[in-house]
């Protein structure tokens, strides 16, 4: 038999990704049917500390204001009205804003997006300053 040795006495448990304006990353958008039996897209998003946050869009009725902001926040584009495609290979490694906050669900601690942010409704300085980001160099 073989043994590995290893010691879990200064590893820190992991948290959740920060409340508040993140900087993420998008890494995957797909379709998926809620279990209500909604339509919806999910995004995918990375932030900078490696945890993977799920944007659930309703693509149904009514319902798809935030499936539209978030579109218009990922591509800077205003989405007009009627039918569009989406072609979801275009919206991979894009980098957008978003609010995050944290909800027990569960009896369990997840990290939730609140809202997507565009660059339009930054309000100032506060805001950037408040993103959570590892690379400097990026333009907002």
């Amino acid at each position: 038999m073989n043994r590995i040795r290893t010691d879990f006495s200064k590893t820190e448990e992991r948290g959740l990704p920060p409340e508040g304006i993140n900087l993420v990353t998008v890494d995957k958008v797909y379709e998926k049917t809620s279990s209500q039996g909604n339509e919806m897209i999910v995004f995918e998003l990375a932030t900078r500390t490696s945890w993977t946050l799920y944007h659930y869009c309703m693509n149904t009725g009514n319902n798809r204001w935030m499936l539209k902001k978030t579109l218009e926040a990922i591509t800077g584009i205003k989405q007009p009205k009627g039918e569009v495609y989406i072609n979801t290979d275009d919206l991979i490694g894009k980098i957008l804003k978003v609010e995050v906050f944290h909800d027990k669900y569960n009896s369990k601690m997840n990290a939730k997006v609140a809202d997507v942010i565009s660059e339009d409704s930054i309000t100032g300085d506060d805001d950037i300053a408040n993103a959570k980001t590892e690379d400097e160099s990026l333009p907002f």
